[in-house]
């Protein structure tokens, strides 16, 4: 038989751990308040809009986009490397695989990095941000995959 004052205590406890994690992942992401967003646990700051170049990118194109934005007085954006993307994922979430609290909006699915693959230079990591998934693909290849842009809090 269940106990209802234990089981109303258990369960507050459970609310207040969740309130918890969320409260932690909302100090997070700082929204800026000027189309940018600083991830306080890493130091870096992203565009607010996962898809502010509004289509896919062949890879030199994403290159180009980022390193040619300014945005908000910053003109050192970039492509983010396959880490700084991965930072980003939380695999318990899916479409997008964000962590709770984040402010992005128009989270695509894949994601140029700025990293060249080891299995070879014309391969660069992409990320999937419907299931967190890193993966591969051909510089030269199809234009399937957004830009991100990113900058080094200084």
């Amino acid at each position: 038989m269940i106990n209802p004052s234990k089981f109303m205590k258990d369960f507050k406890a459970f609310i207040n751990l969740l309130t918890e994690e969320e409260k932690m992942e909302n100090e997070r992401f700082i929204d800026n308040g000027d189309g940018t967003i600083t991830d306080a646990t890493t130091y870096l700051m992203w565009t607010k809009d996962a898809n502010l170049a509004e289509y896919s990118k062949t890879y030199q194109q994403a290159l180009d986009y980022a390193s040619n934005l300014t945005l908000c007085g910053y003109s050192d954006w970039r492509l983010p490397s396959d880490k700084e993307l991965e930072s980003l994922v939380d695999r318990s979430k899916f479409n997008p695989a964000l962590p709770v609290g984040h402010s992005f909006i128009n989270v695509r699915e894949f994601y140029w990095s700025g990293t060249t693959c080891a299995y070879g230079p014309n391969l660069s990591w992409v990320i999937n941000l419907w299931g967190g998934v890193v993966t591969y693909d051909v510089k030269s290849g199809f234009d399937f995959c957004y830009v991100w842009a990113v900058r080094t809090v200084k």
